[in-house]
């Protein structure tokens, strides 16, 4: 059980070649990754997806890149749109200093509001934190993600947890509870991981696996699905 104070997500200010500064969230487990082996090497995705399985995940969506190409805010409505554009490619996940490529096969969000709070907890607060309050697009998801790793147990870590509660579900409805969200995101061809980082428009943190069901298949997947639990996990995300 680690401190109920580790922050997961956090900003990281990059000026990139283009002189543009930006800030993407990058989770903790990512910074430990781009410490321990530079983020350098191209990532390279599987021909196929032989030997995968679905799984359903509920999380959150963190938004790095907050304008369009326009230079002007990015609009909800042009957000969702982007992120349908990103169903079925492939994407990169980090955990324990591995990569993972999976895919997102579909998604219902969420669109109920979500905060962002600090390392301290707050909604509000003066301090350069990172994850500081922001009301931007972050938005809770429920997905349909292809994946040949064990899903369900790279999700289901946590990093705080006094909830004494058996139901992982009933624990994120404590204070007592952290989750570890499992952050994934759009591998774009020939992109080094670091640049993948670097340039995703946002973060697909899964927070929860549901167990797997011998009748999941990509058309009644939304049956298996309840929007409340999907948003209690999202809101425990940051």
């Amino acid at each position: 059980m680690l401190d109920k104070n580790v922050l997961q997500f956090a900003l990281l200010p990059v000026k990139r070649n283009d002189g543009r500064e930006v800030s993407p969230i990058v989770a903790a487990g990512e910074f430990q990754y781009l410490e321990d082996f530079g983020g350098g090497e191209i990532a390279v995705a599987p021909k196929n997806e032989d030997g995968y399985e679905l799984n359903i995940c509920y999380g959150r969506y963190l938004l790095s890149i907050k304008e369009s190409q326009s230079g002007e805010p990015i609009t909800k409505q042009e957000l969702h749109d982007q992120v349908q554009l990103e169903l079925d490619k492939w994407m990169i996940g980090i955990s324990e200093n591995q990569t993972y490529f999976m895919g997102i096969k579909d998604i219902v969000i969420i669109d109920n509001p979500l905060e962002r709070k600090c390392c301290h907890g707050h909604s509000s607060c003066n301090s350069n934190h990172g994850t500081n309050s922001d009301q931007a697009n972050d938005f809770a998801f429920a997905v349909l993600v292809s994946s040949n790793a064990k899903l369900k147990e790279i999700t289901d870590t946590v990093i705080y947890d006094e909830s004494n509660a058996v139901d992982r579900l009933e624990k994120f409805k404590t204070d007592d509870f952290k989750p570890s969200a499992f952050p994934l995101f759009i591998n774009v061809h020939g992109y080094t991981v670091f640049s993948n980082i670097l340039n995703r428009r946002g973060t697909y943190a899964l927070a929860h696996t549901l167990p797997i069901s011998d009748e999941l298949s990509e058309s009644n997947w939304t049956q298996f699905i309840n929007h409340d639990d999907a948003y209690l996990v999202a809101s425990r995300v940051l």
